[in-house]
């Protein structure tokens, strides 16, 4: 079926990030190899999130539905913001009732969070596998928990 997923920040300037900047000849910018490796992890995603796009129904051998897109273009988002701030690149994984699922596993610290069909409520879990603390809640009514848990994996990569 090859579907065409082109989600709106997809046409958003790459050389935006949370990373730091340097001063090269009086002028302020990112590093060559970030803007790259920025634009790469960005395509990946892309790639990724299309061919789980293309998935038919019951692509599980079950009865899963197809992926639904504004699933994919919260969860494309989404993903997109978290590499700005640094993140290292999710896994991204389909859900049987058509949603889309981002997962990090960073040394000590996990965390996975859904982007369930005809919502615009992402659902998120976070676990420090050190300290046993949890991390859950839905974006809307627990921001500052996933802040807090974004945080935490941004900590785990030292």
């Amino acid at each position: 079926m090859n579907t065409t997923f082109a989600p709106s920040a997809w046409s958003a300037d790459v050389t935006s990030s949370a990373r730091p900047v340097v001063i090269v000849n009086d002028e302020t910018r990112e590093p060559q190899e970030h803007q790259i490796s920025f634009r790469n992890a960005r395509k990946a995603l892309l790639e990724k999130i299309s061919q789980l796009l293309d998935l038919e129904p019951g692509w599980d051998t079950y009865e899963a539905t197809p992926i639904d897109h504004g699933s994919a273009r919260a969860a494309y988002d989404f993903a997109v913001e978290a590499l700005r701030r640094g993140l290292p690149q999710p896994h991204i994984v389909p859900v049987p009732d058509g949603g889309i699922q981002l997962e990090w596993s960073q040394n000590r610290f996990d965390l996975e969070i859904e982007f369930e069909p005809h919502s615009n409520i992402p659902v998120f879990i976070g676990n420090d596998r050190v300290t046993g603390r949890r991390f859950d809640g839905d974006q809307r009514a627990d921001f500052i928990v996933l802040e807090m848990a974004l945080d935490r994996l941004n900590f785990s990569l030292d």
